[in-house]
C-alpha cells in the first residue's frame, strides 16, 4: 500500500499538496485496500460453498459459480484417465483430490474427497 501512497507522500513533503487532500487520498486508498483484503478472504469460501458434484451412472455433472452458474457435464464413456492425488492440504485433512481427463473437454478436478480409499480400490 505504501508504493501507492509514495507520490502523495513526496508531494506532501514538498508542500505541493494540502494536508486535507493528503488525508483524503490516504483514507481512500486504505479503505480500498481493506475492501480488497476482505473480498480476497471471503471469495474462496464462497467458491467452496457453491460447487456441487453430481455423479450418475451415465455422466458427471459439476455445478459451480459465485455470481453466475457454470455446468461441466462429462459423459462417463469419454473418460480416458482418472488420477487420485494427495497434496499437503489433503494430507492435513485426510482427503484426496480426483482428476478426470476425457476426450474433447478440459480436465475436471474434484477436491477434498473424504474416505478416498474407497475410490482407490478398483
Amino acid at each position: 500500500m505504501l508504493f501507492i501512497l509514495f507520490p502523495f507522500i513526496i508531494a506532501q513533503i514538498a508542500g505541493k499538496m494540502s494536508l486535507i487532500t493528503f488525508l483524503m487520498v490516504f483514507m481512500t486508498v486504505s479503505f480500498m485496500f481493506f475492501v480488497a483484503t476482505i473480498f480476497a478472504s471471503i471469495y474462496p469460501f464462497l467458491v467452496w460453498r457453491n460447487v456441487y458434484y453430481i455423479i450418475t451412472d451415465k455422466r458427471l455433472i459439476v455445478r459451480k459459480g459465485v455470481v453466475g452458474t457454470d455446468y461441466d457435464i462429462l459423459d462417463l464413456e469419454y473418460i480416458q484417465h482418472v488420477s487420485i492425488g494427495r497434496g499437503f492440504r489433503d494430507k492435513v485433512y485426510n482427503t484426496a483430490s480426483l482428476r478426470i481427463k476425457a476426450i474433447g473437454v478440459s480436465s475436471i478436478s474434484v477436491y477434498c474427497i473424504p474416505e478416498y480409499e474407497k475410490f482407490h480400490h478398483y
